[in-house]
């Protein structure tokens, strides 16, 4: 009988998109070695970035999705220089601090760049602000996307950055989830009483924008894994 080789779940990370020598090593460090490997290595917590916040309305302790133009750039003199930029919407003005900084991020952010950040709102000597952001550049005329689901949360590994582990997800779950068995008996699947394998690490991943992270739809999607972890010890 001929061999049909293994299943995209089964096969190696280095056949993805992206993925060199070094993020290979990174991930092992993770004990992720396979496609499949991936699908189950689940968030521990999420980002609300699918909802777009003006300046006007941010309160201390939000983690905020927001979009300015940079009106002005400073470096603070001293032992520890730091990179402080001022944005505004419109409606009002915010700071964003950044401790270590590159020479690309100094080349890139100047006066009159559009952004979106996404961050802890914090209360600092010149009014609110954000410690390093997540920040994206936006081209002129463009206008900022929230993201349509809520943003998960992995553990790393030293070197390796969470927008990367989500793009080696992501690619998983569109080329391998359909790979997967489910040795759920189909009379649960079938009574409603769990959630399909499949649709639980959809739910997991990628949950849709609206639903809280402690709704019952993520409940019954983790409890779903556990039930898998348990099958797959015995």
């Amino acid at each position: 009988m001929k061999n049909s080789g293994p299943t995209h779940a089964q096969r190696s990370i280095a056949s993805l998109k992206g993925v060199g020598a070094q993020t290979l090593k990174k991930l092992e460090r993770l004990g992720l070695q396979s496609i499949e490997d991936l699908l189950f290595h689940l968030p521990y917590r999420y980002e609300d970035r699918t909802r777009l916040i003006s300046l006007a309305n941010i309160r201390v302790g939000d983690h905020a999705l927001v979009t300015g133009q940079i009106d002005s750039v400073h470096m603070t003199q001293g032992h520890r220089r730091t990179l402080v930029l001022r944005i505004s919407d419109g409606s009002g003005q915010l700071f964003l601090r950044f401790f270590h900084h590159t020479q690309e991020q100094r080349r890139v952010l100047i006066e009159g760049q559009r952004l979106q950040c996404f961050g802890e709102v914090r209360l600092g000597f010149q009014g609110l602000e954000l410690h390093h952001p997540d920040l994206t550049l936006l081209a002129p005329g463009k206008v900022s996307e929230p993201e349509a689901y809520l943003t998960p949360i992995y553990p790393l590994t030293e070197g390796l950055h969470q927008k990367s582990l989500r793009k080696l997800i992501g690619q998983a779950l569109t080329t391998a989830l359909d790979d997967l068995i489910d040795w759920l008996p189909e009379e649960s699947l079938d009574a409603g009483t769990a959630l399909p394998l499949k649709k639980a690490l959809q739910q997991l991943h990628a949950p849709t924008a609206g639903t809280p992270p402690d709704s019952s739809a993520m409940a019954m999607a983790r409890e779903r894994l556990v039930f898998e972890e348990l099958l797959a010890h015995h």
